[in-house]
C-alpha cells in the first residue's frame, strides 16, 4: 500500500516473486528514479505495521 499511495499514475509498482517489487518509472530519468526508490525505502522503514493487533512490525527494503 505504500507504494500505491506514492506512485502517481503513470508509474506503478508490481510484485515480483515473493518479496520483490519492480517499479515501472515512465518519464523518469536515472537520477529521479533513484530518489523516488529512496523515499519508497525510507517510507517502508518508518512505517510501524500491524499496530493496530498490538504488534510492532517493521520492515526495511534495499534498492538492489
Amino acid at each position: 500500500m505504500i507504494i500505491k499511495t506514492i506512485l502517481q499514475t503513470p508509474a506503478y509498482g508490481a510484485v515480483y516473486g515473493c518479496d520483490e517489487f519492480v517499479l515501472v518509472l515512465p518519464e523518469f530519468n536515472e537520477q529521479q528514479a533513484m530518489d523516488m526508490t529512496e523515499i519508497i525505502r525510507s517510507r517502508i522503514k518508518e512505517t510501524i505495521f500491524h499496530h493496530k493487533v498490538g504488534l510492532n512490525v517493521r520492515m526495511s527494503a534495499s534498492t538492489e
